[in-house]
């Protein structure tokens, strides 16, 4: 079955809001955590410090999408763009490249995914993708597309992830040599309404052979849980981000504003709220008003960043600014900074203290200096 971007984007969107019956089961658990695999800490909360000061970056296009921000380098992922999948920028909004041909032809892609890991490789910048429908993964190197001005891979590789679930997985990560990190999305299997994997996990996958040679559950869902409601993942969604020496995988829940921590190497797990914050008892309590508060977060040697929007989930609210949290490696929060602009995402430039942010509405891209 072949989907688009926006199809991809939309089922997900749909599976986040489905159902509201798992939290009002779930909803009286932030006492004694009988849901979540690991320890929930309490983070003692701190007022805004600054305000963030930015100015609006102009590309050398009108379109822009889901920003990645390698070294000096932009790559934006929407569906709008015309020929390409990734549209490749200078920090100072020239454009550069296109990368990815759209189509379904001999090294053509009908459908990829944002870049979300990149490293750096024997002086090569370089960054995992996943084609969805070609079922199909591969590294991709930067340094040599940038200077070439075409999609340079090291390697492709099958990566038949329907084998092991019926809905895709929403993250993937180069964790070594031989072995990727998956994140199974809970689902119902198809024709039965008994037979049902209803946690989702992290899978350890060989990437040559496809044999699952790890897993990390991270929840514990009671095994009389309804198939219906076991196959809602707007609970169990996460937007996650492995830390550089992949050690360490950073997960933020979109609809509880909770931190998740887990250490690969020993498998401990830890959930991060800061006190007063909304818990899934609340969520229950307002099922006419969901809310996002999380986003996707972003990392570098010494934070973790969060944007906390605290948004309709279900309606764009309008110019309505955001906080960026900021976060040390033990789950404490050491700043927080009142951002005025309505952003959605952010990438920050560790080396040159700097962040950046899109408005994936509006299609638009601002750069903040930071104080720290």
């Amino acid at each position: 079955m072949k989907i688009s971007i926006r199809t991809a984007m939309a089922l997900k969107t749909k599976a986040l809001a489905g159902g509201l019956s798992l939290l009002f089961l779930l909803g009286g658990c932030h006492k004694k955590v009988n849901y979540f695999n690991g320890e929930i800490i309490t983070v003692k909360d701190i007022p805004v410090s600054d305000t963030l000061t930015g100015e609006r970056l102009l590309l050398d296009s009108i379109n822009t999408g889901m920003l990645s921000l390698c070294d000096t380098t932009l790559f934006f992922m929407g569906h709008r763009t015309p020929d390409y999948h990734y549209y490749c920028f200078n920090t100072d909004g020239r454009f550069i490249a296109g990368y990815f041909q759209k189509g379904r032809g001999a090294d053509e892609y009908f459908s990829i995914t944002p870049i979300i890991q990149k490293y750096k490789e024997n002086g090569e910048w370089k960054a995992l993708f996943t084609a969805i429908n070609e079922e199909k993964a591969g590294i991709f190197n930067i340094t040599k597309s940038l200077q070439q001005r075409k999609t340079v891979c090291d390697t492709i590789f099958d990566f038949r992830w329907r084998d092991k679930s019926s809905r895709s997985f929403m993250s993937v990560f180069i964790y070594d040599e031989n072995n990727i990190l998956a994140y199974k999305q809970a689902e119902r299997r198809e024709n039965t309404k008994t037979d049902v994997d209803p946690i989702p996990q992290w899978l350890l996958i060989d990437r040559r052979t496809g044999k699952i040679n790890k897993t990390y559950d991270l929840y514990s869902v009671p095994k009389d849980l309804p198939a219906q409601q076991a196959s809602d993942n707007r609970f169990f969604s996460s937007l996650n981000l492995l830390n550089n020496d992949r050690t360490r995988m950073v997960m933020t829940m979109p609809l509880v504003p909770q931190l998740n921590i887990l250490d690969l190497e020993t498998g401990i797990l830890k959930g991060y709220r800061i006190e007063n914050q909304p818990t899934l008892e609340n969520l229950a309590e307002q099922s006419n008003d969901l809310r996002q508060y999380y986003g996707f977060p972003e990392i570098d040697d010494r934070f973790i960043y969060v944007l906390y929007l605290d948004r309709n989930f279900m309606k764009r609210e309008e110019n309505k600014g955001c906080t960026l949290y900021v976060f040390d490696w033990e789950g404490q929060l050491v700043y927080k900074l009142y951002i005025p602009e309505g952003i959605d995402q952010i990438q920050v430039d560790a080396k040159n203290r700097l962040l950046y942010g899109v408005n994936l509405q509006m299609e638009e891209v601002y750069r903040y200096p930071l104080p720290f």
